[in-house]
């Protein structure tokens, strides 16, 4: 089980890395941070796999993993990281503006005078401040551009970003780690 742990641990500090190039924005090494954390993190399943059929208790195996499904969607990435091609998530930035919009209502009157033969002697529009509607503002609190970037991987059918299913691996990994304890298969 010691090796598992340190395996945990290794991911772990990977991951914290992974977080601090997200919060600066840094791809490149984000990259990098993942592969490490793919590799470590896939041999803690590695490890207990090899444990369960030493044990002839593949199926105890099966049974812990078959639960878990990000544990084999994570797998895969890292065997496409290290068997075909480096994993790159791809960039998300939203965008959204902000702005304020404030309505005045006016009222105006028109009065045009046409003589006889067509032509236009007096032309004239009076606006008329509304006491009716009073001046309407919506402001919404934060105005201007507001910018979100996320790393999200292209074939994952769901909403959440690489660092919170790389949260969730290692969360999944960790009860992983204490059900075959729990189980003797560690």
């Amino acid at each position: 089980m010691q090796d598992h742990e340190q395996k945990l641990d290794e991911a772990k500090y990977f991951y914290d890395l992974m977080v601090e190039s997200y919060q600066k924005e840094l791809f490149k090494q984000f990259t990098f941070q993942m592969s490490a954390f793919l590799t470590a993190a896939r041999s803690i399943i590695q490890y207990t796999y090899e444990q369960a059929t030493n044990l002839r208790r593949v199926n105890d195996y099966n049974k812990l993993i078959e639960t878990r499904p990000i544990l084999r969607y994570f797998k895969e990435k890292r065997d496409i990281n290290i068997h075909a091609k480096p994993v790159k998530p791809i960039q998300q930035v939203n965008l959204d503006l902000h702005s304020t919009l404030t309505i005045r209502t006016r009222e105006s009157i028109s009065i045009q005078v046409t003589e006889e033969d067509g032509s236009v002697s007096r032309d004239e529009k009076i606006e008329i401040p509304s006491t009716r509607y009073p001046e309407q503002k919506k402001e919404i609190e934060e105005t201007g551009l507001k910018r979100t970037l996320y790393y999200r991987f292209e074939d994952w059918q769901g909403n959440e970003d690489v660092l919170t299913l790389s949260k969730q691996y290692l969360d999944n990994l960790y009860t992983l780690i204490n059900e075959a304890h729990s189980i003797g298969l560690i």
